[in-house]
């Protein structure tokens, strides 16, 4: 044991004296909650004490205030009373030195206590050099209980509704035996026919266990994928069916239309060749609007007015549509004259419109 400086001495005490005035000092304020009390009914200046209108609320909350500050001045008066009594002693009563008085005091015991750690030490190591020589004699043997080892630890991991608990706690059995056995003692000269035979009913039973697991893992992905996966594809391809099959008959349609309109030009061209106008005048005027604007698109792109370089073939037709009670407006849209409004223009000035007129007859702005 070693003296304490005199520095260490002189701040213990003070702290003990520092905290044995905080102690009396929050006692004596204790007291001063729970003796003086006043609480005065017009003017608010004058209590003393007091927080609420009622008494009874005033004296339980300076009750709490008197039991929390006593109890504070307390620990303060017992901290300051051990804080002294440790500076008043001359000698330094530390944990190292508790620790060598016990050692000294202990020392047989302690010998005992490490002897037969060692001795426990170099058994273990023993142990562990027999099985480890045992197994590099038989590596077959050693190849296939850490197999089956791992095949019980992946069998484990597995989701639980592969197994049911009786099978879970089959293979913890089987896992915490093949442990057992990798480490067992090994006797001087043990040979590779000294067999478990608990050991090896468990490690077919695991086997067994195992083709389990693989069947319900092969259902339950099978049952995944007939619930989730065939599903989705299936709506995936009404949804593709959906948006494609509209568009391909939408141009179907537009084709058959397209070749139905191509007929009808051809036989309203042929009728206009062969000077029966009223007929081919008719078969226009027949025709839906979609349908004309079929028609019109053909006499616009290969129209039977761009085949006519004559001016006057050009003028008679009108004039020949006109007996018919036509137009100059209908006359132009049965001969596809403002399906081009420049060369629609250039047509209709060319028989005597002006170019105020032409622009008005084929309603260009």
């Amino acid at each position: 044991m070693t003296k304490r400086s005199n520095g260490a001495r002189a701040f213990l005490l003070l702290s003990s004296v520092a905290l044995i005035l905080a102690g009396i000092f929050f006692i004596r304020y204790g007291f001063d909650k729970k003796d003086n009390y006043y609480h005065s009914e017009g003017y608010s200046s004058l209590d003393v004490n007091a927080y609420v209108g009622g008494d009874a609320y005033n004296f339980i909350i300076n009750g709490t205030y008197f039991a929390g500050y006593c109890a504070l001045g307390g620990a303060l008066l017992i901290c300051g009373t051990i804080t002294g009594a440790i500076g008043l002693s001359p000698e330094d009563n530390s944990i190292e030195t508790t620790n060598e008085i016990l050692k000294i005091a202990f020392a047989k015991e302690l010998a005992e206590v490490e002897a037969e750690a060692a001795r426990v030490k170099a058994e273990e190591e023993a142990r562990s050099a027999r099985s480890k020589a045992y197994w590099e004699q038989h590596p077959e043997e050693y190849a296939k209980l850490t197999e089956n080892q791992n095949i019980a630890q992946q069998l484990l991991r597995t989701p639980p509704k592969d197994l049911t608990s009786e099978q879970q706690e089959s293979v913890r059995t089987t896992l915490k035996a093949i442990k057992e056995e990798l480490n067992r003692d090994r006797a001087e000269g043990a040979t590779a026919d000294s067999k478990n035979d608990s050991l090896q009913k468990m490690l077919e039973e695991l086997e067994v266990i195992t083709r389990i697991a693989d069947s319900n893992k092969r259902q339950r992905r099978r049952r995944v994928r007939n619930v989730v996966i065939i599903p989705c594809v299936l709506a995936a391809l009404v949804l593709a069916a959906t948006i494609t099959f509209p568009h391909l008959k939408e141009k179907q349609q537009a084709a058959q239309q397209a070749q139905q309109a191509e007929d009808t030009y051809n036989e309203i061209v042929s009728l206009m060749d062969q000077g029966k106008w009223d007929e081919a005048t008719n078969k226009m005027l027949q025709l839906d609007e979609d349908d004309r604007k079929g028609v019109q698109k053909f006499f616009k792109d290969d129209g039977y007015i761009n085949d006519i370089d004559d001016i006057d073939i050009i003028r008679a037709a009108i004039n020949n549509l006109f007996d018919m009670g036509f137009n100059i407006k209908e006359a132009c849209t049965i001969l596809g004259i403002d399906n081009n409004p420049e060369e629609g223009i250039h047509i209709l000035r060319e028989i005597g419109y002006s170019a105020y007129q032409a622009r008005i007859i084929l309603g260009i702005d």
